[in-house]
């Protein structure tokens, strides 16, 4: 069974229980935190399906173990589809963190806008990296698979 890589999987739940104490302010930060966290945390469980169980391939596929393509096959079709529709969730997310971002620095919490800043680092490094790095290795998982 592939994991995924644990600094993914620390990040991700970090924010979410961040991001799950913000909105409990009991104002409008909370609310638009609420806000977010609607869109934020099926895009997160649709990555963690689909996305990292790919990235815990790239180690056993760099290092020659392509007996890892069975378990992230399957899972390329699906990614393919959906890979463009991530991007698209992200804007929809930026905004609803912008919003955040506005309402927090009003209210006065600057952690809050703190995590929003970390929230729009953590998407920044997802589509410029950690998306294609998925797509690719999903790729070549498959293309092992049919040569073997």
């Amino acid at each position: 069974m592939l994991h995924a890589p644990k600094f993914l999987e620390e990040e991700h739940s970090e924010l979410m229980n961040s991001l799950r104490n913000a909105s409990k302010t009991g104002d409008e930060t909370g609310k638009a935190v609420g806000r977010l966290l609607e869109k934020l945390e099926p895009h997160f469980q649709d990555e963690e399906r689909l996305v990292t169980p790919c990235l815990a391939a790239l180690t056993p596929l760099a290092e020659g173990d392509i007996t890892v393509s069975r378990q992230i096959t399957p899972l390329l079709t699906e990614l393919e589809r959906r890979y463009r529709a991530f991007y698209e969730e992200h804007k929809v997310i930026r905004e609803r963190a912008l919003a955040v971002r506005n309402v927090a620095a009003r209210d006065g919490h600057s952690d809050i806008v703190d995590l929003i800043d970390g929230l729009t680092h953590h998407a920044e490094i997802e589509e410029e990296v950690l998306y294609p790095a998925a797509l690719v290795s999903g790729k070549y998982a498959a293309a092992m698979s049919r040569k073997t």
